[in-house]
C-alpha cells in the first residue's frame, strides 16, 4: 500500500518538479538515462551511485522529496522516483523489461541451490543398499532445507567427464533408492573426473544470489592417468586449482567441507586399479558462491538450518577460503567497562565525538597500581569461518606494539553481547607512554592439520589404518586454491589496530 502511494504521489506532483528544482532535476535523470541505456538495467552500483549524487545534493534533493525526516536518502521514494521518471518511461518503450536493482530487497532474496553430483566410478559406491546411509543423509538433510526456503528452485547438474544438466527436483533426487542410479543421473562417462572444466562450468556460471554445491570425492584424475608418475599427478593437482581459482579469487568465497561416509564396493586408485572395500571413506561438499552471497549464507539468520554443518553425519571439519573484504575486515571494539580491565582508560575524545559504534582509541591510559594494563576488546569472527579451537587459542595470534609489550592472555567466545563473537583480553606490565599504536593480528595457517591428515600421495593400500580418513592428493588440490587466494603472501587472517595516547 505503501509503495502505492508513492507512486500516486509522485504521478500527482511530477508536472510541478521541474519549477521548484529545474536544472537539478534534468541533471539527476540523465543519470537515470545514462543508467538505463546500455542495458534496460540499474544495477546495485549505479543504484548507489544515483543515491551519493543525491547525498552530495541534499539540500536539491530536499526539494524532489527524496529526503526523510531523519536527513537520509528514501531509497523507497528513489526507486519509486526512478519507476516514473520520464528515461525510465521512455527507455520502457524499447525493453521488454526493465530490472531495478536497488538492494533494498537483500534481506528477503533466498539463494538459489546448484546442486553439483559428482557420478564417478569411485563416487558411486557412497550410496548403497547396504550402507548406514551417511552420504544419502547429509545430501537429504542440505537440499531439504535449501528446499524448504526455496522450493520452486531445483537446479541439479551431474559431472565426471563434463557437466551434465539433469531433469529434476532435489525432492525427486533425495527419494531415489540409489541417487547414482537413478534415470537422470546416470549421465556422462564415470572412469575419470575433469575437474578444470567442472570447477570453470561453476566459476564461470555463477551469479549473485546463486551458490552452487559440489558433492565430490575430491581424487583428481584424468583420462591418461595409467603409467603417470605419482609426483607428476600431484602436482598437477595442484596447479590445476592455482591457475583456475586465480581468475575467481577476488569475487568469489569457496567453503569446503569434511565428511566420510559407508563406501561399499570397487575403490580405483591413481593407477586405475580397482579394489573392493567396505569401510568408511571421505568425502566433500564444496560450496561456491559469489562474495556477498556467500556473507549472507554465513550471516542470515534464515540460513541458519542449512549451515548447520556440525549435524551432518559424519561431519569433520572445514575450510573457507575468501579475500571478500567484509569478511577479512571484522567488527571489533575495546570494551571500556569491563570486570576483567586493569587500569584506567578513557574513549578518545575526537572518537567519542564522532559517536562511532565502536571504540578503536583511547586516552588517559593509566596502569593499576600493580603496574598491569589489561584491556578486553570484543571481536566479530562470524564471517571468518574459522574452527572455535583455532579462533580461541592464544598462540594464533600476534601483537606488533613496540612500547608496551602486550601479550595475548586469552579468547572467549562471546554468547550473549550482540554482534560479536569473541572477546580477546591483552596485558602488560611495562605499559609505554605517549601515543602509540598496538595491532592484533590473527595468524594464518596452512595446510592446517586436518588437511594434512586428509591427504594421502599414495591409495594403493586399501588396508592401511589411514585410507579410511585420506584422499589421494587433497593437500596439493587445496594447496592449489590456498595459493590462488594467497598470491599476495599474507601471513595473518586480519588485524586489529588499537591507539592508547597518556
Amino acid at each position: 500500500m505503501k509503495n502505492i502511494l508513492y507512486l500516486f504521489f509522485f504521478l500527482f506532483t511530477f508536472s510541478l518538479l521541474s519549477s521548484c528544482s529545474g536544472s537539478f532535476k534534468k541533471e539527476f535523470d540523465k543519470k537515470i538515462e545514462t543508467a538505463l541505456e546500455s542495458d534496460c538495467n540499474i544495477t546495485q552500483t549505479e543504484f548507489r551511485e544515483l543515491h551519493t549524487f543525491l547525498l552530495e545534493n541534499k539540500e536539491k534533493t530536499n526539494k524532489l522529496n527524496l529526503v526523510s525526516e531523519d536527513g537520509k536518502i528514501n531509497n523507497e521514494a528513489l526507486e519509486n522516483y526512478i519507476l516514473v521518471s520520464r528515461p525510465y518511461i521512455k527507455q520502457k518503450k524499447n525493453c521488454s523489461e526493465i530490472a531495478l536493482n536497488s538492494g533494498n530487497e537483500k534481506k528477503e532474496r533466498v539463494i538459489e541451490p546448484k546442486l553439483y553430483l559428482e557420478r564417478s566410478g569411485s563416487m558411486v559406491y557412497y550410496d548403497r543398499r547396504q550402507s548406514r546411509g551417511q552420504f544419502k543423509g547429509a545430501l537429504t538433510k542440505l537440499l531439504n532445507n535449501f528446499d524448504y526456503l526455496n522450493p520452486a528452485k531445483s537446479l541439479i547438474y551431474v559431472v565426471n567427464d563434463s557437466v551434465y544438466s539433469c531433469n529434476m527436483s532435489f525432492d525427486g533426487l533425495v527419494k531415489e533408492a540409489d541417487i547414482f542410479n537413478a534415470q537422470e543421473t546416470k549421465k556422462g562417462k564415470g572412469n575419470y573426473t575433469d575437474f578444470n572444466q567442472i570447477f570453470r562450468s561453476i566459476l564461470d556460471n555463477l551469479t549473485e544470489g546463486q551458490m552452487s554445491i559440489m558433492f565430490s570425492d575430491l581424487i583428481y584424475s584424468t583420462k591418461d592417468m595409467k603409467e603417470k608418475n605419482r609426483i607428476k599427478i600431484l602436482t598437477e593437482a595442484e596447479n590445476l586449482t592455482n591457475n583456475i581459482f586465480g581468475k575467481y579469487a577476488n569475487d568469489c568465497s569457496v567453503l569446503v567441507l569434511k565428511l566420510r561416509s559407508d563406501y561399499i564396493g570397487n575403490y580405483y586408485t591413481y593407477e586405475n586399479r580397482s579394489f573392493p572395500y567396505d569401510g568408511l571413506r571421505p568425502y566433500y561438499i564444496c560450496f561456491f558462491a559469489k562474495n556477498a552471497t556467500m556473507e549472507d549464507f554465513l550471516t542470515n539468520e534464515k540460513y541458519q538450518n542449512v549451515r548447520d554443518f556440525y549435524r551432518l553425519p559424519e561431519f569433520e571439519n572445514f575450510y573457507f577460503f575468501s579475500n571478500d573484504k567484509n569478511i577479512v575486515n571484522p567488527y571489533y571494539s575495546i570494551v571500556l567497562k569491563d570486570g576483567e580491565n586493569e587500569g584506567r582508560f578513557n574513549q578518545d575524545n575526537d572518537e567519542l565525538h564522532a559517536k562511532t559504534d565502536y571504540v578503536h582509541s583511547i586516552e588517559d591510559v593509566k596502569p593499576s597500581n600493580n603496574d598491569l594494563l589489561t584491556i578486553n576488546i570484543v571481536v566479530d569472527f562470524s564471517k571468518l569461518m574459522l574452527p572455535e579451537d583455532f579462533l580461541t587459542n592464544p598462540n594464533n595470534y600476534v601483537i606488533d606494539n613496540l612500547k608496551d609489550n602486550f601479550k595475548v592472555v586469552s579468547i572467549q567466545k562471546e554468547k550473549d553481547t550482540p554482534k560479536v563473537t569473541h572477546k580477546i583480553k591483552i596485558s602488560t606490565n611495562k605499559a609505554g607512554k605517549g601515543k602509540r599504536d598496538a595491532t592484533i593480528r590473527l595468524k594464518k595457517y596452512f595446510p592446517v592439520k586436518w588437511i594434512e591428515d586428509s591427504s594421502s600421495d599414495d591409495d594403493k593400500n586399501v588396508n592401511s589404518l589411514n585410507f579410511k580418513n585420506t584422499t589421494f592428493g587433497f593437500k596439493n588440490m587445496m594447496s592449489g586454491i590456498y595459493n590462488a587466494y594467497n598470491r599476495q603472501n599474507k601471513e595473518f587472517y586480519c588485524s586489529m589496530n588499537i591507539t592508547l595516547n597518556n
